[in-house]
């Protein structure tokens, strides 16, 4: 089967329903390589039923539906364009590897798994098999060994942060650094920030122990001490947990309208999180004018620099957090200008120049 000229099969760990931010970069990624004329396609690893007659049923009518359409629906939380192709690979088996997916140019890996997958399948140019690296995958059990394995695969490593460009530079590989954008069109102040009310907080909600929620937890509980009007704005993807008190309010599944006026409406964001490929919250709460106290892991750093664009503290820290957070509650003046710089900061990261940079790097040496 013959290869089509500029075209590209990104390659997704799983039939992702829910909002995830490294679902949200390639799909990024894929809508702009449509734009420009590409032929762009998503192969979705179709996982191992799970238990139950219910989820089982589900499986069986989901791959019904792709023998008969020959396309996989994807999730409503992002626009992904019409014109892109959406597969499945069903258990991961090769031998269920779709035909039509045979004949892209280039093949893009986009997390751990994913990248020994691409490195097996020879239906592709060696030269045009890509690794995007959007975090330090060692988790769920995943020894460090491994991640470092796949870094070492031969496929183009493309990180999106520096830190992580160190780590596969620190096992002896070449690695790219093209930086992820953020979207200017759903993100943006329209709220004056120094009329908004200081004791209103926005949040993330999450599951992975990663995010460090049980932090922020502690130290918005021990403030709620203090300042009996403080309020939260918490969404997340999960139900609303039944132990949440009262005064945070909580939004399941945001719309982009919903989470622009959560951010809006807010004047500080948290978050305590652990580790981060890219402190995407982060720099969406900036672009939307809220002032940020965070914990200083290496993707929040990037965008998150201390007493200038954000309040930082070290990780698993409740108290730190606390004490940053009040001083954004009780100093205004601090308030407005720890936001309005991180707003401006933010604007820098802008898709235009990440989709012209990750252009670049693909088509280099050939």
């Amino acid at each position: 089967m013959n290869k089509k000229d500029k075209s590209i099969l990104f390659v997704l760990p799983g039939t992702a329903r829910a909002l995830t931010g490294g679902y949200k970069v390639i799909y990024e990624y894929a809508n702009r390589f449509s734009a420009e004329g590409w032929t762009v396609g998503l192969l979705y690893s179709y996982p191992p039923r799970k238990k139950g007659i219910k989820n089982y049923i589900k499986q069986i009518l989901k791959k019904v539906m792709y023998d008969i359409f020959k396309t996989y629906k994807v999730c409503k939380w992002f626009p992904v364009n019409k014109n892109i192709n959406k597969y499945l690979l069903a258990n991961e088996i090769l031998d269920n590897f779709p035909d039509d997916c045979k004949s892209y140019e280039y093949i893009c890996a986009t997390a751990l798994k994913t990248s020994f997958w691409v490195k097996e399948w020879e239906f592709f140019d060696e030269q045009k098999k890509l690794y995007l690296i959007q975090d330090f995958e060692n988790w769920n059990g995943i020894k460090d060994e491994i991640v470092f394995d796949s870094y070492k695969l031969g496929l183009k490593n493309i990180a999106i942060s520096e830190w992580l460009k160190n780590i596969v530079e620190g096992c002896g590989e070449k690695c790219y650094l093209v930086k992820n954008g953020f979207d200017f069109n759903s993100f943006q102040l329209i709220s004056p920030i120094e009329s908004r009310n200081p004791f209103r907080i926005v949040m993330l909600y999450h599951t992975s122990t990663r995010k460090g929620i049980s932090y922020s937890f502690s130290a918005l509980e021990t403030l709620k001490k203090d300042f009996p009007e403080l309020e939260v704005n918490i969404y997340g993807v999960p139900k609303r947990p039944k132990s949440l008190p009262s005064w945070y309010h909580y939004v399941q599944k945001p719309s982009k309208k919903e989470l622009l006026d959560l951010y809006n409406s807010s004047s500080i964001f948290i978050s305590s999180s652990i580790q981060e490929g890219w402190g995407l919250t982060v720099g969406e709460a900036m672009l939307c004018g809220c002032a940020v106290a965070c914990t200083e892991n290496n993707g929040h750093l990037i965008m998150a620099k201390n007493e200038i664009t954000a309040l930082t503290s070290p990780i698993r820290n409740s108290s730190l957090l606390a004490e940053n957070i009040k001083k954004l509650i009780t100093n205004n003046k601090l308030r407005i200008e720890i936001a309005k710089k991180g707003n401006e900061f933010i604007q820098k990261f802008d898709w235009n120049s990440s989709f012209t940079e990750f252009l670049r790097v693909i088509q280099e040496n050939e």
